[in-house]
């Protein structure tokens, strides 16, 4: 009788040592980051640009570089730096102030974060606006300015 329990229990042993050993290890999805034609994109100043993308990973969606003064992602009117992404389609509204700027560039950086990995996926450039001078001669005829020139 020992030995019939001794080799039921050695026989459960072995099988369950055989099932466990069959266990697939289940990797971990890579993201996969969007790619977009122009990575570099240059806006007008109060412009809404919508950026739209896959992801297939949940993740993060940010706004770098000179933002959140000069850019910012818009969701109802709230200006934030980032925003959650689902996985599939998404679409975002990226949008520049409208504040005249004419020492340099504004740069935006859009960064996402998927699986523990971030990447920049496009950037963003709000132009200086040029600054312009007009140069006006004067005279005096018959006691009232005159001015010529302009252009």
């Amino acid at each position: 009788m020992k030995t019939k329990i001794f080799k039921f229990a050695a026989t459960l042993l072995c099988g369950m040592f055989a099932l466990a050993s069959c266990e697939q290890k289940i990797q971990p999805e890579l993201p996969v980051f969007p790619t977009f034609e122009e990575t570099t994109v240059f806006v007008e100043a109060g412009s809404a640009t919508t950026l739209e993308f896959e992801a297939n990973l949940d993740g993060v969606l940010s706004v770098t570089g000179d933002a959140p003064q000069w850019f910012w992602l818009d969701r109802d009117g709230d200006q934030l730096e980032n925003l959650p992404v689902n996985a599939g389609k998404n679409s975002f509204t990226i949008v520049a102030s409208e504040v005249e700027e004419f020492d340099s560039n504004r740069v935006c950086e859009v960064s996402l974060t998927m699986g523990g990995q971030t990447k920049k996926i496009i950037t963003y450039i709000r132009a200086a606006k040029n600054r312009t001078v007009a140069l006006y001669t004067a005279k005096v005829d018959d006691g009232e300015w005159v001015y010529e020139g302009g252009d």
